[in-house]
């Protein structure tokens, strides 16, 4: 979801949603601006997250909004 305003987001702002398995190979590129939230469709599902920052970069610069805002999920 591309963040209007990251004070006061809208509860309207378009959500993309993308599918992703082992099946095909893709890697799915989320760039600044966007907030994103994944869950698992498998059991014993994995998830490889790749950065441009490391954790000790980032884990001052992390936004949450609450899970449900855009999508029931």
């Amino acid at each position: 979801i591309k963040i209007d305003n990251w004070e006061a987001p809208s509860n309207l702002l378009p959500v993309e949603n993308y599918v992703l398995n082992s099946e095909i190979k893709l890697v799915l590129y989320i760039p600044n601006g966007y907030v994103n939230g994944f869950r698992a469709l498998e059991p014993n599902s994995k998830l490889m997250i790749m950065s441009n920052y490391s954790f000790n970069e980032i884990k001052n610069d992390q936004i949450r909004f609450d899970k449900n805002k855009w999508k029931k999920w």
